[in-house]
């Protein structure tokens, strides 16, 4: 029986027959060429080294010298599971970029019989200690996100019959939580100051920014057409991110794609105070013009952060990160005795926990206050 798709089929004789492009003649025509399995696993598995030219293969009797590659299997998987149309657009990017950058260089030509437990530790020791660029070590996330792709591999193939020799554990990283960055109220402040003569567009971005927790992308991606002045919301509803350009040439390394946000649940409608709303209505401009750009002209995150960062500098700010900004948003919503629920909508979590563990931290004075109350409660 065919497997539809895959130019894969069983003969009358019993065997399995694979057919791939071996290669185009003179007037751009498809030549192909045949390997031959006992089951549907081996003739595939041979295509496979056949169209990647991994190792030598006998065509006429289709028999190859070794198996498929780690590789091999990497790329398959890859174009099996569609991920240029299954993922988000910055998804797929980040995936061809570990596989390029980590998995690649290192396996090189290891065939998947290779594989196992220790093979698995080797390679997640060797990006601890020096897998990253100029040999710099890789955070423990980054390796963890390496992993997680190659056991999702690893799952493929044990699913499509390629019965790996053996079963392979993989032992994740341990994950120090990183310290946050949040602005003091002093500091958000003197930054707020200096934003305030909105020398330039990408001011207001960042002021923007401030009021409502949106992530950079998402503010990249907001239009006046995203603003209601009747209802006086914000409708978050795409995303603008810098990826690999893979039309390739003479062009440019990368390009700016725009999305839709994150998640589906990022999708969201956001309440804005009548503050925020006179700032914005100053401002107001064509309804398809970005907010950022005050054109049609998608703003680069880049030119953002940059702008960000140098403002940061002449102020003496610390060197924190735009996502400080959102930190520091959803710990004052905190403050001010936001429930957990409208928050984490507004931040546009999909579960409450993750708002309350990676954007919420109680400062000091918050504690302090909350010791005050536990004092005063046991005097009555």
């Amino acid at each position: 029986m065919a497997r539809k798709g895959e130019n894969i089929r069983q003969r009358k004789d019993g065997r399995w027959e694979a057919r791939y492009i071996r290669d185009y003649d003179d007037n751009g025509k498809a030549v192909f060429g045949y390997v031959y399995g006992a089951d549907y696993a081996e003739a595939k598995a041979k295509k496979l080294c056949a169209v990647n030219g991994l190792f030598a293969c006998d065509m006429q009797n289709g028999d190859c010298a070794a198996g498929i590659t780690v590789i091999a299997a990497v790329r398959e998987w890859f174009l099996y599971e569609n991920m240029n149309i299954r993922v988000k657009v910055t998804t797929c990017d980040k995936y061809d970029g570990m596989i390029r950058r980590y998995i690649e260089p290192y396996f090189r030509d290891m065939s998947i019989g290779g594989l196992s437990t220790s093979a698995v530790s080797a390679f997640s020791a060797f990006l601890l200690e020096k897998g990253g660029k100029n040999g710099k070590p890789l955070s423990a996330k980054t390796v963890t996100d390496v992993l997680i792709l190659l056991k999702q591999v690893v799952k493929y193939l044990n699913e499509h019959d390629y019965n790996l020799p053996r079963a392979i554990k993989f032992r994740l990283p341990r994950q120090k939580p990183k310290k946050m960055q949040i602005f003091t109220a002093s500091e958000l402040h003197k930054l707020v100051k200096s934003l305030a003569p909105q020398e330039e567009r990408i001011d207001m971005g960042i002021t923007l920014g401030i009021m409502t927790g949106l992530r950079l992308g998402e503010l990249c991606g907001l239009k006046w057409s995203d603003i209601d002045f009747t209802c006086n919301t914000v409708t978050v509803s795409r995303s603008v991110s810098r990826i690999k350009n893979t039309k390739g040439g003479h062009g440019a390394k990368t390009v700016l794609s725009v999305d839709t946000p994150k998640t589906e649940c990022s999708e969201r409608v956001i309440p804005l105070p009548e503050a925020s709303m006179k700032f914005l209505y100053k401002r107001r401009q064509a309804t398809d013009d970005f907010i950022i750009t005050g054109s049609a002209q998608c703003p680069d995150p880049r030119n953002v952060y940059n702008r960000y960062k140098k403002i940061l500098k002449s102020c003496g700010l610390p060197d924190y990160t735009f996502h400080a900004l959102r930190h520091t948003f959803a710990t004052k919503c905190v403050e001010v005795g936001f429930d957990p629920k409208s928050l984490s909508e507004i931040l546009g979590h999909a579960d409450v926990t993750i708002t309350m563990r990676r954007y919420v931290h109680p400062t000091l004075d918050m504690k302090r206050i909350q010791m005050e109350r536990l004092f005063a409660a046991t005097k009555k």
